[in-house]
C-alpha cells in the first residue's frame, strides 16, 4: 500500500483529517508533531522556543526521514513547517522512498485557520508572533511553493467534515494509482 503524507500549514486538519483517512484505509496514524514531543518531552511548541528553530528542524528531520522511507502503510501528518527542510522535501518527492508515497497539501481559508488556531489556545510552533494573522500570511508565502512542488493531491479542508476529507483523498489516491 502507499503511505500518504499530509502537509500544509498549521490548523489545516492535519492531525484531524489524518486519524479519519487512517480509521478509513486501516492504515496506521503517526503523528510526527505527536513523535516529536514524545521524543523531547514537551510539547513542540515548547520546544521550538526553547531551543530555536534549527534545532527543532533537527529533530523534527530525525524524526520524518525515517517514516518518509521505509515502506508502511501509514498515514504521516508532518508539522508544518517540515517542507523547509531540504532532506524532507526531497524525501517527498516521487521516486525518492522505497515504497510511494501519496503526498496530500491540505488548505483551508486563512480565516477559517485563525479561528481554529484561537479556538485551539495550544502555543503552535511559529505562530507566536502578536499579530497571528501576518505570521500565518509570512508562513504561507514562505511554504506553499514547497507544498506545491510536494503535492500530489491538493484538497481544502475548509468547511467539510474530516471524514469528506478524507474519503476525497482515498478516491484520489485511487485515480492518481495509489491503493486507498
Amino acid at each position: 500500500m502507499t503511505a500518504i503524507v499530509l502537509i500544509g500549514l498549521r490548523a489545516v486538519g492535519k492531525t484531524t483529517v489524518g486519524r479519519a483517512l487512517a480509521a478509513a484505509t486501516g492504515r496506521e496514524f503517526v503523528d510526527a508533531d505527536e513523535l516529536l514531543a514524545e521524543q523531547v518531552g514537551e510539547p513542540a511548541g515548547d520546544f521550538l522556543a526553547r531551543v530555536g528553530e534549527a534545532e527543532f528542524r533537527r529533530v523534527e528531520e530525525a524524526i520524518l526521514l525515517p517514516l518518509l522511507a521505509a515502506p508502511g502503510d501509514r498515514v504521516v501528518a508532518t508539522g508544518g513547517g517540515a517542507v523547509t527542510i531540504p532532506a524532507v522535501r526531497a524525501a517527498l518527492q516521487p521516486g525518492a522512498a522505497e515504497a510511494p508515497l501519496f503526498v496530500v497539501w491540505l488548505r483551508a481559508e486563512r480565516e477559517v485557520a485563525l479561528a481554529r488556531l484561537a479556538a485551539d489556545g495550544a502555543r503552535r510552533p511559529a505562530l507566536t508572533e502578536l499579530d497571528p494573522a501576518a505570521e500565518f500570511d509570512r508562513l504561507a508565502a514562505e511554504r506553499e511553493p514547497y507544498y506545491a512542488l510536494a503535492a500530489r493531491f491538493v484538497i481544502d479542508s475548509s468547511a467539510a467534515a474530516p471524514a469528506t476529507v478524507a474519503a476525497a483523498i482515498v478516491q484520489a489516491c485511487h485515480r492518481r494509482g495509489g491503493a486507498g
